[in-house]
């Protein structure tokens, strides 16, 4: 009896440390799902993302830093699959081709602050997404890039904070702060 009862715990402790073993192996949870689109997801250089809704021909406030490079993946209606898009930096800055390894020429960035952005034509892919790569300029404060097509627009949003006038900046989406929007 004494044997039954010890082989009873044994065999109750191995369960227990099997299910624990099947529970560490759950996938863990996913994030909530992506918004309705339109939605931009911005992905930054060391690998982070963040989704920036959008509502009303504009998207959230994304904050980044001077010259960093940024991929964005614009996911539209399924409507507007396989449309042709003109992307185009309206304040500085430059689009370049998606997932660019290289930034613009020196030149190039250095005259953002006072240019008026590059424009890239596109279309989009059969799943109605947009994908391109940011650079913003070296100088503080706002950059849009405007995605064009036909006669509507929509205009993403950036901003460079002002490191001399931090008191200056607006609330903006970045990796430490998801939901600033």
């Amino acid at each position: 009896m004494r044997l039954q009862r010890s082989l009873s715990v044994v065999f109750i402790f191995l369960v227990i440390l099997s299910l624990g073993t099947v529970v560490a192996q759950l996938p863990s949870p996913t994030p909530a799902d992506s918004p309705d689109p339109p939605y931009a997801t911005v992905t930054y250089s060391d690998g982070s993302s963040v989704v920036s809704p959008g509502a009303g021909g504009s998207y959230g406030l994304v904050g980044l830093q001077a010259g960093q490079l940024i991929q964005v993946v614009v996911q539209l209606a399924p409507s507007h699959a396989l449309q042709l898009y003109t992307i185009e930096a309206l304040d500085g800055g430059a689009v370049l081709p998606p997932e660019s390894s290289a930034a613009p020429p020196t030149g190039q960035q250095a005259l953002c602050s006072v240019c008026f952005g590059f424009t890239l034509p596109q279309i989009t892919s059969d799943t109605a997404t947009l994908s391109f790569t940011f650079v913003p300029g070296s100088e503080p404060g706002a950059y849009r890039v405007v995605l064009q097509q036909g006669a509507r627009a929509t205009v993403l949003q950036f901003w460079v904070p002002d490191p001399q006038n931090p008191q200056n900046d607006p609330p903006a989406i970045t990796p430490a702060t998801p939901n600033n929007y």
